[in-house]
């Protein structure tokens, strides 16, 4: 089957931005035989794709390449030849695939696909025991979270430099599990593993925002309890309230300018090789591997992005730990290096509980195969499990929020025995 460009309907609005138009789809789906495509009947120009059994999927992928690749070149060769006013239906079907022996790394055609197929959980046996389980973390990190940054909100005995911490690591919890989990339960909800170009990119910068900003902040807790255990007569004049909220504003721009910058990247890429992520959300890699073009820069990035947000916030962790021990050890009794140590213990299990699932993981796939599945399952856990612990760590390490809760539940006790009377 002999496809052109004016067979697909190839626009000016679609060159440089979709490949995979209404049009694409119906060539697809003529190619591909035997229903595994289909045009959606949901609305015009959307592709609906169904992937009824594994035996189609070479073809499928194959299909997929040589449509996209065609109609590509075809698109370049009809812009260059002609003027951007002067393209219509009788454009010249031999002027347009004059070009289809190029190679498609020298077109200066931006290819996107107008849908993305997350796969990621798509193959795992007892899937459904496993969204429940996402949906209960759900639950608990979000109402955790948001009782952790109501009570430090509301109550003015709690706005001191450490519990800004608090506030902002709690903040950076409840987004990540919103921009996460939510779009995992769709899949398994709506039974829909689509979305689109540039949902996917949102997606893809709140996820990777709000994960980001949990290990700066981590470091900026270790930061204060450096100084409080180290430099304790000095503590109140190097870290308080508008330090604090200085250091937090500059983090959090800064994050976000960078993580914006590795996104923005992504649309400089050409997709046609396939755009199913083998992954359980629009993750980084996995997509910007989808490419065909150079992606020397984008590998940079991921690179620039590990080093900068996980390798140095957990050298500087341990580095300033490594000063609090030092410090304990001066300390003459057992019960003061104690009483010291346990100011500690809640950063400690939040250090603990976000970067040693990472860490364990590294380790497992370096010495072993690790298999897609147990992979995903892995790093989707390693994501969603540290905002659920969070805020629990935070009400049974820390006295004041502890108090807190007790006054309530004892205020509304006393509320409903004097109704109920």
């Amino acid at each position: 089957m002999d496809v052109t460009p004016v067979d697909a309907r190839l626009s000016l609005g679609v060159v440089g931005s979709v490949c995979w138009s209404s049009r694409a789809a119906a060539a697809i789906e003529l190619g591909a035989r035997g229903g595994v495509w289909r045009r959606s009947d949901s609305g015009p120009g959307r592709l609906a794709r169904e992937l009824k059994h594994p035996q189609y999927r070479p073809r499928l992928l194959n299909e997929k390449r040589r449509v996209c690749h065609i109609m590509a070149k075809g698109a370049n060769r009809m812009l260059i030849n002609r003027q951007w006013t002067g393209l219509g239906e009788n454009t010249n079907h031999k002027a347009a695939m004059s070009s289809v022996s190029e190679s498609f790394s020298e077109n200066n055609s931006i290819v996107h696909p107008e849908y993305f197929f997350i796969t990621g959980l798509s193959g795992i046996p007892y899937s459904t025991y496993y969204y429940i389980f996402l949906f209960f973390l759900y639950i608990i990190a979000v109402i955790g979270n948001s009782v952790v940054l109501f009570i430090i909100a509301v109550d003015q005995n709690l706005h001191s430099p450490k519990y800004f911490g608090m506030f902002y690591l709690a903040l950076a919890d409840f987004g990540e599990t919103n921009a996460l989990i939510p779009n995992i339960m769709k899949i398994f909800v709506f039974d829909s593993q689509y979305i689109s170009f540039n949902a996917c990119l949102a997606n893809m910068f709140f996820v990777h925002f709000f994960s980001t900003m949990q290990s700066v902040t981590l470091v900026v807790l270790a930061y204060d309890r450096f100084i409080a255990i180290c430099f304790p007569l000095r503590y109140h004049a190097i870290v308080n309230n508008t330090v604090m909220s200085l250091v937090f504003l500059v983090l959090w721009t800064f994050n976000g300018c960078l993580v914006a910058l590795v996104v923005s990247l992504i649309k400089r890429l050409s997709f046609c090789k396939t755009n199913m992520i083998p992954s359980y959300y629009c993750d980084h890699g996995p997509v910007f591997r989808l490419a065909c073009n150079d992606v020397s820069i984008n590998v940079f990035m991921a690179k620039l992005c590990t080093a900068l947000y996980f390798v140095a916030p957990f050298l500087i962790i341990v580095l300033s730990y490594l000063g609090i021990f030092l410090s304990l050890s001066k300390i003459t009794t057992w019960e003061g290096r104690f009483k010291a140590l346990k100011t500690c213990v809640y950063h400690l299990l939040l250090v603990g509980s976000f970067f040693l699932p990472i860490i364990c993981i590294y380790m497992v796939a370096f010495v072993i195969y690790l298999t897609p599945n147990a992979r995903i399952i892995s790093t989707s856990l390693a994501y969603s499990v540290p905002p659920m612990l969070n805020p629990i760590i935070y009400v049974l390490n820390t006295a004041e929020i502890k108090e807190l809760i007790r006054k309530y539940l004892k205020k509304r006790s006393t509320q409903i025995e004097s109704v109920s009377n």
